[in-house]
């Protein structure tokens, strides 16, 4: 995960700092991994009463994803992240200045 992120950004995208996020997110992306390895036999266990459950792994994953995605924001390797607004469409329009008018905090 670490070389498939680093690979698929510029340079400079990710900065001296981001390195213990970067390590969080593949970490949490190794603990999906080995959770969904767990459910193998399937998303419920009984318990020692008798009665089905969730598997744990599935909290593990669960847990993981959130982090992921509040990692990757921070990291701005998800699409949301990195778009602009002018790329959103949500550009401002600019205000028309009548000439020898003067305007609002304008000298």
């Amino acid at each position: 995960m670490w070389t498939f992120q680093v690979k698929s950004h510029e340079a400079k995208h990710f900065g001296p700092g981001d390195r213990p996020l970067l390590k969080a997110f593949c970490e949490a992306y190794d603990d999906i991994c080995e959770a969904r390895l767990a459910l193998k036999d399937g998303l419920f266990i009984t318990a020692g009463t008798g009665a089905k459950k969730t598997h744990p792994a599935v909290d593990v994953i669960r847990r993981a994803e959130s982090s992921m995605s509040m990692l990757a924001t921070k990291l701005r390797i998800c699409a949301n992240s990195r778009i602009t607004a002018k790329k959103a469409g949500h550009e401002k329009p600019e205000i028309p200045v009548t000439p020898g008018r003067k305007t609002f905090g304008a000298s």
